[in-house]
């Protein structure tokens, strides 16, 4: 940068004219000379001036800034953005030795770092559940032992003999589990349901929950949620949720419900 004439005005300014840098462009102003850091004439002539004046090379940024910002950008992984900050400052600098350097770096790195994701198996979904179906055996004694039902005649031409299970027994134990797969450190609700299938309502007497972890087996009576099922209608029985456990190989729950006519039914959930 040179100076075509600096003079001294009163009130210790410095007033700069024609003041041109290396890109050619040149600055009018002046700069107030007080207190301590005045510049000498020759840090004007080493550009204090034009910097003070906001001239020559406004707006523009130091090679080195750019590299600095790009080396923060690489160790926070973040390499394409420091890949483009480390050619913003290659634009202005083509033989910056940091630039240089860091852009090869933030490279080689991103690189390493798409291998290593590409290498990395997605976690397991983890395993699901598979629904057992509802077994039923009646309360009255008299099929077992094979009687006539009441009413009913047996005759050398007609076989007379108590309804079917499936006919005769219309509860069934469903259940809902939330979500449908777990794994380690995943929160799970199950929920168990009983559906009547019949025109008659069933009254519930007892519930029964039987869990089989890694063989462990914890088996007892719980509160029922409801204790009556109109027909045709569905109700919660109970409610269990928890965390899976990260050392679950194994897991099991069989619910029995027992009702008021005598009537037993059972069905399972099995982890898979």
């Amino acid at each position: 940068m040179r100076s075509d004439s600096i003079g001294a005005v009163a009130r210790g300014v410095v007033l700069v004219e024609g003041v041109s840098g290396g890109g050619g462009c040149g600055v009018l102003g002046e700069v107030e000379l007080h207190g301590e850091g005045v510049p000498a004439v020759a840090d004007l002539d080493r550009g204090v001036v034009a910097t003070q004046l906001g001239g020559c090379g406004e707006g523009q940024v130091e090679p080195g800034v750019t590299a600095a910002q790009a080396d923060e950008a690489l160790a926070a992984q973040r390499y394409d953005a420091a890949i483009g900050l480390y050619n913003d400052a290659l634009k202005l600098d083509p033989q910056n030795d940091r630039a240089l350097r860091g852009r090869s770096d933030a490279v080689a790195a991103r690189a390493v770092a798409a291998a290593a994701s590409a290498a990395t198996p997605p976690p397991a979904p983890g395993r699901g559940f598979a629904v057992g179906r509802t077994a039923a055996t009646g309360g009255e004694a008299g099929g077992a032992r094979g009687e006539t039902p009441a009413g009913f005649e047996v005759t050398p031409d007609v076989k007379v003999g108590r309804a079917t299970q499936a006919s005769a027994l219309p509860g069934k134990i469903q259940f809902d589990v939330e979500p449908d797969r777990v794994k380690a450190g995943d929160p799970y609700r199950v929920r168990i349901l009983f559906a009547n299938e019949g025109d008659a309502p069933i009254q519930i007497r007892e519930v029964v929950v039987a869990s089989r972890v890694n063989g462990r087996v914890a088996s007892g009576p719980v509160p029922a949620l409801a204790s009556s099922v109109a027909p045709q209608d569905r109700v919660v029985l109970r409610e269990v949720s928890g965390v899976w456990k990260e050392d679950t190989a194994s897991w099991q729950m069989e619910v029995t419900v027992r009702t008021q006519r005598g009537e037993t039914y059972r069905n399972e959930l099995t982890w898979r």
